[in-house]
């Protein structure tokens, strides 16, 4: 399998990442970057916790925590209103359906919106592991200046769709802000570590 297709599995961490298909735009206005972040919210809610995020144009990255294998469960009982069966269900599928779903509902939104037909992000949203704490801050930081990284700003503060805004402000918020904080060192090491952009790491491939 492709290390841009590992299955999903309660418990560990993942860079989440979809592309639009050939020169398609998946947010044309603020109020579609909006739209996606509710319904990111409504499919993903009790399956992962959220750590970053950045909404480009044509594409989008997540770093996000499976939940628990018992989290995973109690949300597919309620989803799927029967009885998780380990020989019968797979929680891999299932997560990976969450995110399916998530897409799918967007691009019909979006296609009825726009009134136009077809396929708007690629097949499969590519994820990978993260295995360790170090490269896990570093994918935090690169995703933090994907918009300056595609020259849409010059300052990451300057692109409106990332979650390095929560990290800077008081206001409640989803993200995980305090255990980010934590893998960094602390508020004053994340600040340090996001005053200038991190070389991606040469193993993989970002979009």
């Amino acid at each position: 399998m492709s290390k841009y297709y590992t299955r999903l599995a309660p418990g560990k961490h993942y860079h989440l990442f979809n592309h639009a298909v050939g020169d398609e735009v998946l947010f044309r206005n603020d109020d579609n970057f909006g739209f996606f972040l509710k319904k990111y919210g409504i499919h993903t809610d009790g399956i992962c916790d959220t750590l970053s995020y950045n909404l480009m144009p044509n594409h989008f990255h997540f770093s996000v925590r499976i939940k628990s294998f018992q989290d995973c469960i109690t949300k597919f009982e309620k989803v799927k209103e029967m009885p998780f069966n380990s020989q019968s269900h797979d929680i891999s599928d299932f997560l990976m359906e969450r995110f399916s779903n998530l897409c799918n509902s967007y691009t019909k939104s979006y296609n009825k919106y726009f009134d136009q037909k077809g396929v708007l992000f690629n097949d499969y949203m590519k994820r990978i592991e993260i295995q360790n704490e170090k490269y896990l801050c570093n994918l935090i930081n690169y995703i933090h200046f994907n918009a300056t990284h595609h020259g849409f700003c010059k300052n990451p503060l300057d692109w409106k769709w990332t979650s390095l805004h929560a990290f800077l402000a008081n206001k409640e918020t989803r993200i995980k802000r305090d255990e980010v904080f934590e893998k960094f060192g602390g508020i004053k090491e994340f600040k340090v570590a996001h005053a200038k952009m991190v070389t991606p790491l040469s193993e993989y491939e970002f979009i």
